[in-house]
């Protein structure tokens, strides 16, 4: 899924932990290589849910909240930060039957439905 959005849109990672940590998952998992930037929020800045760290990720990506969306699977950190710095939330629930609130902007079962449009796409610029 990060090899298809790369390809038409810069891809970031904002998270919370230690950087040795959060960087060792992702060696794991294989995906160190799949972003232009990390912001290791709690580390190079305050922890989500507060603004900083995806401002700091856009700023390194050269973009702007407007033109952003962020992907998450916790309602209290990644969808109450995105909505906090500007920014869409797409919601991945880590389980089923969970009430969201915040409310995010998507919300979807699985990863893989980040492949079809119009979910990226702001409907109007703010």
């Amino acid at each position: 899924m990060l090899e298809a959005l790369a390809a038409d849109h810069a891809v970031g990672l904002v998270t919370n932990g230690p950087p040795g940590m959060q960087s060792t998952k992702l060696e794991a998992a294989g995906l160190a290589d799949h972003f232009e930037t990390t912001v290791f929020a709690g580390h190079d800045c305050s922890a989500k849910p507060d603004p900083e760290p995806f401002e700091v990720a856009l700023d390194a990506l050269g973009s702007h909240c407007s033109r952003a969306v962020h992907v998450g699977n916790s309602l209290s950190s990644d969808v109450a930060g995105a909505h906090a710095a500007g920014l869409q939330s797409v919601w991945v629930p880590a389980e089923n039957g969970v009430e969201p609130d915040p409310e995010p902007h998507h919300s979807f079962e699985s990863l893989a439905d980040l492949a079809e449009p119009p979910w990226h796409q702001r409907t109007s610029e703010p």
